[in-house]
C-alpha cells in the first residue's frame, strides 16, 4: 500500500472510531512495511488533512453543485486528501493530486461513475484557485481561516482578544518539534553533537541544559542513542513544569504517570536508590512506561496499577506530582485531532475528577512535603480555579512560587500558566502546593 491510500485508510478508521489519530497510524505503520521516506508522507498527509478539515470541508461543500448531503464519507476523504496536497504542498504538482485520487476512486465498488466528477472538480477548484468564503462574523471567520471548532475560538477570544488567539491558531497548525532528553548515564557526549553525527540538526534548549528540539526525524527508535537509552522524548513545556520544584532527599510519588516522562525526569533528579513510585490505572500506557524504564536502566521507578483516586499505601513523601487527566487545549498542536475530539461538556465534566485526584494526592504528602498539580491545559477552569478551590478546603497547604525563571514570570500568586508556543513548545500550567 503506497503513502496516499495508507493515508486514506487511516483516515476512514479515524473518522469511524473513537481513537486519537497517532493512535491508527502507528497501528497502520505496524500492519504495512513502508519507507523511511513513505512513512513521513503518509503522517503529512494524515495529519495535515486533519489540521485543516474544517477549510478543505468547506472548499468542497462550496464547490458542489447540489450541496453536500449526497457526499459518502469515503469520497470526502479522497477529496480532502487531494485538496490539502494541491493547498498547502507546494512539493506535490496539482496533476499528481488529482490523479492520484481519481486512481483511489476507480479502486473503489462503483468508482468509474465517480471518477469524472472529482477530476472535473479538482481541477475547476485549482483553475478558478478557489478559496473558502470567509464569513463577516470573527469567531466563524477564525474557525474557518484556521481550522477550529467555533466554541473553541469563542472561548478564547472572550479571555484573550483577537490577536492573542489568532497567533494561538496559527501555533496548532505548525507541525511540531520533538525534544529530547538527555540520559546522562547513559551518554558519552553531547545530544546536539550526537545527532549532527546522523546529519540532524538539532537546536539547544536555553532554560533546559542538554535538551534540543529537532524536526522531521520520522521514527524516534531509529534514532542515534535511541536504543542504548541515551535518551528520553519530553515536551519543552513538561519538562519544564517538573522542575517547578526541585526533587527533595526522599522517594516521590507519580499519581498519573503513564506514559512515564515526568517520572522518568524525577528519577534522573534523585539518587538511584531513592524510589519513585510511577502510578497509573492504564496497563498498557504502564507498558510503555515499562519499556522506557529498562531502556533507560531506571531501576528506581517502581510501577504501581491503581486509580490514582484510591492510591495504595505507598507511605508519605516528601514529592507528590499530580500531573492530572486534562481537556489537553496546550498540546493542540501536537494531538491534531484533539480539537474535533473535545466537546465544551468535557470542561465541566474534567475539574471534579482533578479536584478529586488532587486530594487524593495531597493524603500521600508528609508534613513539610510539596504536591505539584500541572496539566497540559491552558484553561482556567481546570488550572487556577482547582488550585483555588483545594486551598480553601486544605488551609494546611499554601502556594509556593515555582522555580525555573520562565515559571517565575509567569506566576500570578496560584500557578504559572505557559501557554502554548511561547517557549517553542506545548502549553500547560503547574502550581507548587506546601504542606506545613
Amino acid at each position: 500500500m503506497d503513502a496516499r491510500e495508507l493515508a486514506l485508510e487511516v483516515l476512514h478508521s479515524w473518522q469511524g472510531g473513537k481513537r486519537f489519530a497517532d493512535h491508527v497510524l502507528e497501528d497502520a505503520f505496524g500492519a504495512n512495511a513502508l519507507d523511511r521516506r513513505d512513512r513521513a508522507f503518509t503522517q503529512e498527509l494524515v495529519y495535515g488533512v486533519l489540521r485543516h478539515k474544517r477549510e478543505l470541508d468547506a472548499l468542497i461543500d462550496e464547490s458542489l453543485d447540489r450541496g453536500p448531503a449526497g457526499l459518502r464519507p469515503a469520497l470526502r476523504n479522497i477529496l480532502r486528501l487531494a485538496l490539502y496536497q494541491m493547498r498547502h504542498l507546494d512539493r506535490v504538482p496539482h496533476r499528481a493530486a488529482v490523479h492520484s485520487a481519481v486512481a483511489q476512486v476507480h479502486s473503489r465498488r462503483g468508482g468509474s461513475r465517480q471518477a469524472g466528477f472529482v477530476n472535473g472538480l479538482l481541477r475547476r477548484i485549482a483553475r478558478e484557485s478557489r478559496q473558502p468564503r470567509r464569513p463577516q462574523e470573527l469567531v466563524t471567520a477564525l474557525g474557518l481561516e484556521y481550522s477550529h471548532p467555533d466554541w473553541l475560538v469563542e472561548r478564547w477570544l472572550q479571555r484573550w482578544g483577537q490577536e492573542v488567539v489568532e497567533k494561538l491558531l496559527r501555533w496548532h497548525n505548525r507541525p511540531p518539534s520533538v525534544c529530547l532528553a538527555p540520559n546522562p548515564g547513559r551518554l558519552s557526549e553531547g545530544l546536539a553533537e550526537l545527532m549532527a553525527g546522523a546529519g540532524i540538526h538539532a537546536e539547544s534548549v536555553p532554560w533546559l541544559p542538554n535538551h534540543v528540539q529537532v524536526r522531521g526525524v520520522g521514527r524516534l527508535n531509529e534514532l542515534p542513542g535511541f536504543a542504548s537509552g541515551g535518551f528520553f522524548v519530553q515536551d519543552t513545556t513538561a519538562a519544564l513544569l517538573i522542575r517547578a520544584v526541585r526533587r527533595p532527599p526522599g522517594p516521590a510519588l507519580d499519581v498519573c504517570a503513564a506514559p512515564g516522562g515526568k517520572a522518568i525526569a524525577l528519577a534522573l533528579a534523585g539518587p538511584p536508590d531513592s524510589p519513585v513510585w510511577a502510578l497509573d490505572r492504564s496497563w498498557s500506557r504502564l507498558m510503555r512506561l515499562c519499556a522506557n524504564r529498562e531502556r533507560l536502566g531506571l531501576s528506581a521507578i517502581r510501577v504501581v496499577a491503581a486509580d490514582a483516586r484510591a492510591i495504595p499505601a505507598v507511605g508519605l513523601c516528601p514529592l507528590v506530582v499530580a500531573d492530572v487527566p486534562c481537556s489537553g487545549t496546550g498540546v493542540v498542536q501536537r494531538r491534531v485531532d484533539l480539537r474535533w475530539r473535545l466537546k465544551p461538556a468535557d470542561l465541566v465534566q474534567l475539574p471534579p475528577l482533578q479536584s478529586e485526584i488532587l486530594e487524593s494526592a495531597a493524603q500521600r504528602v508528609c508534613a513539610g512535603g510539596t504536591l505539584l498539580y500541572s496539566t497540559c491545559s491552558i484553561e482556567a477552569d481546570e488550572n487556577e480555579e482547582v488550585v483555588t478551590a483545594f486551598i480553601g478546603r486544605n488551609p494546611e497547604f499554601r502556594v509556593r512560587r515555582p522555580e525555573p525563571a520562565p515559571l517565575v514570570e509567569r506566576f500570578d500568586g496560584t500557578g504559572a500558566t505557559v501557554m502554548p508556543g511561547e517557549l517553542g513548545g506545548d502549553g500547560g500550567f503547574v502550581a507548587v502546593l506546601e504542606r506545613s
